[in-house]
């Protein structure tokens, strides 16, 4: 039974740290996704693809948590 809790408690950390990762990614990539204008510069648009798949996953770890 108490190996249960610590199990319980150990994936809810987990869960946490990984959305408290996802958000600062999420923070940092729409942040440099935005500061690079210059159309020549393809980075732009793996900083925006990772800015959707970070907020993609956010959403669904957020929705996850709020189901439980």
């Amino acid at each position: 039974m108490f190996v249960k809790k610590l199990k319980i408690k150990l994936t809810e950390r987990v869960r946490t740290e990984i959305v408290r990762i996802l958000f600062f990614l999420f923070l940092i990539s729409g942040f440099l996704g935005s500061s690079f204008k210059n159309p020549m510069q393809n980075i732009h648009i793996y900083f925006c693809i990772i800015f959707f798949i970070s907020f993609a996953l956010l959403v669904f770890f957020v929705l996850k948590k709020i189901k439980t």
